[in-house]
C-alpha cells in the first residue's frame, strides 16, 4: 500500500487535467490509510501497556514476601518475553503510522505543486518560441537593440 501511494506522488506534467481531478481522491485515501494506522498504532499502545501491567502484577506475586523495589519490577517487565513482543507489533505500527504521516504530507504539497504547475502552463512556460529567437517580434526587437547600441559607440 505504501509503495502504491509512493508511487502517485509523481506528477505527469502533461495530463495536468487528470492529475489535478485525481488529486483529491488521492489525499483522501492516503489520510484514511493514516487514520487507519494511527488507530492501530494506538491500540497496540493500549495493549502494550495492558501486557505491562499484568507482567506488573504476575511479577509482584512471584516476589511477594522479598523486598520489592520499582526498578526491580520495571526491570523484569522490561525483558520479558511478553513485553518484547507488544512493545515490537507497537513499534512496527507507529513506522507505518509515521510513513503514512509523511506520504499525506507529501500529497499535500503534491496539490501545492500542482497548482504552481498550471501557472506555468498558463505562463507557456514549455513553449519553445516564447523566447527562443524562432519568434519574428522578438528577432526584430533584438535587431532594433543591436543598431541602437552600434549607434552610441
Amino acid at each position: 500500500m505504501i509503495e502504491e501511494f509512493k508511487g502517485y506522488l509523481v506528477i505527469d506534467k502533461n495530463s495536468l487535467d487528470h492529475e489535478i481531478t485525481q488529486h483529491p481522491e488521492l489525499l483522501f485515501k492516503v489520510s484514511e490509510a493514516y487514520a487507519q494506522a494511527v488507530a492501530e498504532r494506538d491500540r497496540f499502545k493500549e495493549a502494550l501497556a495492558i501486557v505491562d501491567a499484568a507482567l506488573d502484577a504476575e511479577i509482584r506475586a512471584d516476589l511477594e514476601g522479598e523486598k520489592v523495589t520499582e526498578a526491580i519490577v520495571k526491570n523484569k517487565v522490561q525483558v520479558h518475553e511478553g513485553h518484547a513482543k507488544s512493545l515490537d507489533e507497537y513499534l512496527n505500527a507507529k513506522y507505518t503510522a509515521d510513513v503514512l504521516g509523511a506520504l499525506r504530507d507529501s500529497f499535500s504539497t503534491r496539490g501545492h505543486m500542482l497548482r504552481d504547475l498550471v501557472q506555468l502552463h498558463i505562463a507557456n512556460y514549455w513553449e519553445n518560441t516564447s523566447v527562443t529567437g524562432t519568434d519574428p517580434v522578438y528577432r526584430r526587437q533584438r535587431a532594433r537593440l543591436a543598431e541602437a547600441r552600434e549607434r552610441r559607440e
